[in-house]
């Protein structure tokens, strides 16, 4: 299934609400058996929280297969190495319980320094 996010009512910048938006779409169609490919074309920036949003809608799927069920089209760097971060950070999660623990307080301590 190919989403067009620039036609599918988005603006050019997405955050995890976007994301959000797209959720329901992206889990019928994994449960259903269905691969999807998100098109960027058109998209100016995407926020990592988007791509946090879409990795979040897969669970349906096992982890290690995320790659192969959702792929990304006309990403430019900036968002190719956001999507590939969000796609790491599930498997490191998936794999590692005290990596998801780590993470989890450092992301704490990051906001409470702030």
């Amino acid at each position: 299934m190919m989403i067009h996010l620039k036609s599918a009512s988005m603006s050019d910048f997405l955050t995890r609400r976007n994301g959000e938006a797209v959720v329901p779409t992206i889990r019928t169609a994994l449960e259903q058996g269905d691969s999807i490919v998100l098109d960027f074309n058109g998209i100016e920036t995407a926020l990592p929280s988007f791509f946090n949003a879409i990795v979040g809608a897969a669970y349906p799927v096992k982890v290690e297969n995320l790659p192969g069920r959702i792929s990304c089209l006309n990403l430019d760097d900036l968002q190719s190495s956001a999507w590939h971060t969000a796609i790491e950070n599930a498997l490191a999660f998936a794999r590692d319980p005290d990596e998801r623990e780590a993470r989890r307080r450092a992301a704490v301590e990051a906001i409470i320094e702030s």
